[in-house]
């Protein structure tokens, strides 16, 4: 969706920014240059990096490019203005630490049941967690799409669950999985009774549940080489980073 961030003002320009899809479908297409070219008469033309591209187009009719280090190439864009923003700068003073609140999961992990989440590795690495901590106590927040993709939907979330643990651990784990909308009140709480987040993603955007979750005071355990944006801005002696699944569930254990 395009955003009017400044309206024009007399002899002023104003500044339209566009979303990362339509930069990747629609800006770099030859339909796209003529539309863009009457726009520019009214507006500087900005994009918001929501994702983490390596292979990008330049698309020289682009002002400023709203990103952060590790969504873009390093010394990409070279014909543009470069602000480091994007929407995991602005997330609300709701996620805080709430200290009246006591820990009730371990581990805790939030998002949507699709491919990119990789829950198979997540369930790889909590077995390992609970063969030698069996009491630990896990939380999955993984909220059904309304309408999922079949090209992105996870469709072995359940017979991966089912075949890796034992009824005795899935005592130990407590799955949130509905098609309902989640207040952020609830999230906060939640983030808040828990220890760690556990992120197994290898590449994302912003990823700014990584964010929420160290604002809420939690460790965060990220894949080292991960690709795009959840390191960005957490505190040294909150973030962990993993090499492979071993080293991920001997991080959570200690």
């Amino acid at each position: 969706m395009v955003f009017e961030l400044k309206k024009t003002q007399a002899t002023l320009p104003g500044l339209l920014v566009f979303s990362h899809k339509e930069y990747i479908k629609f800006m770099n297409t030859r339909i796209a240059k003529h539309f863009i070219k009457e726009l520019k008469k009214s507006y500087f033309i900005g994009v918001h990096w929501g994702i983490s591209t390596l292979n990008p187009i330049e698309n020289k009719n682009i002002d400023i490019h709203f990103t952060l280090p590790g969504l873009l190439p390093e010394g990409y864009p070279q014909s543009s203005y470069v602000v480091p923003l994007t929407t995991r700068n602005f997330i609300p003073s709701t996620f805080k630490i709430e200290d009246h609140l006591e820990k009730e999961w371990d581990v805790i992990t939030i998002g949507r049941k699709v491919k990119i989440k990789r829950y198979l590795e997540f369930f790889l690495i909590v077995k390992k967690v609970l063969k030698v901590k069996p009491d630990t106590k896990i939380l999955i927040i993984s909220p059904e799409d309304e309408f999922p993709k079949k090209s992105t939907y996870d469709f072995l979330f359940e017979e991966n669950y089912n075949q890796i643990f034992s009824e005795e651990e899935k005592k130990q784990i407590q799955i949130y999985s509905k098609n309902t909308f989640i207040k952020q009140k609830e999230i906060v709480q939640m983030l808040n009774r828990s220890k760690t987040f556990l992120f197994t993603s290898v590449q994302e955007g912003v990823a700014k549940v990584t964010a929420e979750a160290a604002m809420c005071g939690l460790k965060v355990l990220v894949y080292k080489n991960f690709v795009g944006n959840a390191t960005y801005g957490i505190s040294n002696d909150q973030l962990y980073l993993y090499k492979d699944i071993n080293d991920a569930a001997n991080n959570l254990i200690r």
